[in-house]
């Protein structure tokens, strides 16, 4: 995906976006996670895109930001499309 449309959305998704999306990969995230989670993207995204922020810092840090369960999905949902990253 090009660069300036993923920083564009991702400047403005919303929690409930968050929520959707995470629900449509089975996902389900709390209130603390969809917070914690949309904090992290607005504060970290820029670092990502300057290259500053390794996808294995972000895989790192959302160990401490979801439950196991939704941990252990999301890289199971990593490892699925870690080649299209």
């Amino acid at each position: 995906m090009n660069n300036y449309f993923l920083k564009r959305y991702l400047k403005n998704i919303s929690k409930k976006e968050i929520y959707t999306l995470a629900n449509k990969y089975d996902i389900k995230l709390n209130s603390d996670e969809i917070t914690n989670i949309y904090n992290y993207i607005h504060s970290n995204s820029n670092k990502y895109f300057k290259n500053d922020l390794p996808i294995e810092k972000i895989i790192s840090d959302t160990k401490h930001i979801l439950t196991k369960s939704n941990y252990n999905k999301l890289i199971k949902l990593y490892d699925l499309y870690k080649d299209k990253i």
